[in-house]
């Protein structure tokens, strides 16, 4: 019997239920779909095969209106974009490995299910009200300005749910609202001169311009671009962002960042990615004590003031970048004299270039007035020279 009157449920709920029983339903069986047990069997391959297509054609569109659903999040229609694209991708099955392409769809449609079924949990809050509602606070003075921002507490003032708010704090940080201090969002401090990601923006920008990232080449990945600049991801993204906006950085999904073909040539100075691997010979300066282990002590005290947001003594942090920078002039000639060694076009000596010409624009450009500025100055500084050394270790290891 259908139910009546005040007990009847409206049809938005009840599409709503019956979308939560389809979507319960397939994410149980998807747990089941890759198994030993479907391996040893071709048919059994092949039918589970046509039922994971079923719940990808099934689900994909609703996938697509969650997407739409996002607009004012960049960061949430960013998450979508890339849940999408990856089961679309995963959709393309070899059949020469149709076991493992099978386990791949099923991976990625777990995790589309996965995305579909938190935001259909309530409450049902856009991701760009979410913002608006901490901006709010930020601005009520609620949460004040240096103030760290936990997630989950934010999510239980707020009556939120969690993943809303991490894509709500991606989004503040874009806005300059909300900075990364390690692996931490905190409440931007007024007055400050820009975000992480600006800040970013910036320094690849004058790498690029000094040559030590060239046009038309690729940068290093995100992991790796992550650890050279001492940054989480979030403000990575954003810097890449802001430098593509400006169509300095080609951005295509799933692949390296690439430098745009005619980037900054015109404030570049000619032929800076190789001439600063050419004349790093005549900046050598004679150091009291460059053992590797007095080497790697001093990095890692510049990395871990930056990590923990510690400010020394301006004299102190003074003599430690001076140290650094004495350690990179006394390291770069052998580097060098190894690049020497290796042919020009191979893999090794491009990432033994870029290691070359970015240890050489960190040491010589200006330092930063400001004292946190030259805090992550010296920290960057010190993961370059510590991976000259790695670089002039391995060369007399293969002497």
């Amino acid at each position: 019997m259908t139910p009546t009157g005040l007990y009847a449920p409206t049809e938005p709920a009840a599409a709503a239920m019956n979308e939560h029983k389809e979507l319960r339903a397939d994410r149980g069986w998807l747990a089941s779909a890759a198994t030993h047990r479907t391996a040893a069997s071709p048919a059994k391959i092949s039918g589970n095969l046509q039922n994971l297509q079923r719940i990808a054609e099934r689900w994909l569109p609703v996938a697509r209106s969650r997407h739409a659903a996002a607009a004012g999040s960049a960061a949430d229609q960013a998450r979508w974009d890339t849940l999408i694209s990856a089961v679309i991708s995963a959709q393309h099955i070899s059949p020469d490995s149709r076991y493992e392409g099978l386990v791949l769809l099923a991976m990625q449609l777990r995790s589309l299910l996965y995305a579909i079924h938190h935001s259909a949990a309530p409450p049902h809050v856009p991701v760009v009200v979410v913002a608006e509602r901490i901006t709010e606070a930020i601005e009520k003075g609620t949460y004040p300005a240096g103030s760290r921002l936990v997630p989950s507490a934010l999510a239980a003032d707020l009556e939120e749910s969690v993943p809303r708010v991490k894509l709500a704090i991606v989004d503040l940080v874009t806005a300059g609202i909300v900075e990364w201090r390690g692996r931490h969002p905190h409440v931007t401090t007024p007055g400050a001169q820009l975000g992480m990601s600006e800040r970013l923006a910036v320094r690849i920008r004058e790498q690029i311009a000094a040559g030590v990232y060239l046009p038309g080449t690729p940068l290093p990945t995100r992991p790796e671009l992550a650890r050279t600049f001492m940054v989480s991801p979030e403000p990575l993204s954003a810097a890449l962002r802001l430098l593509a906006d400006d169509g300095l950085l080609l951005l295509r999904h799933a692949a390296r960042a690439t430098v745009a073909p005619t980037a900054a040539k015109a404030e570049m100075v000619p032929a800076a990615g190789e001439s600063v691997v050419l004349n790093v010979r005549d900046r050598q300066d004679t150091c009291p004590d460059t053992r590797p282990i007095i080497i790697r002590e001093a990095a890692r005290i510049a990395r871990s003031w930056w990590m923990s947001r510690f400010i020394p003594h301006p004299a102190t942090l003074a003599h430690q970048v001076c140290q650094l920078s004495t350690f990179a002039r006394h390291l770069l000639p052998r580097a060098t004299a190894h690049a020497a060694t290796l042919p020009p076009g191979s893999e090794e000596y491009r990432n033994l270039r870029l290691v070359v010409a970015r240890a050489a624009e960190m040491e010589a450009v200006p330092l930063p007035a400001d004292l946190e500025l030259r805090v992550w100055h010296g920290a960057c500084l010190a993961t370059a020279v510590t991976d000259l050394l790695a670089i002039t270790e391995a060369s007399a290891h293969a002497a």
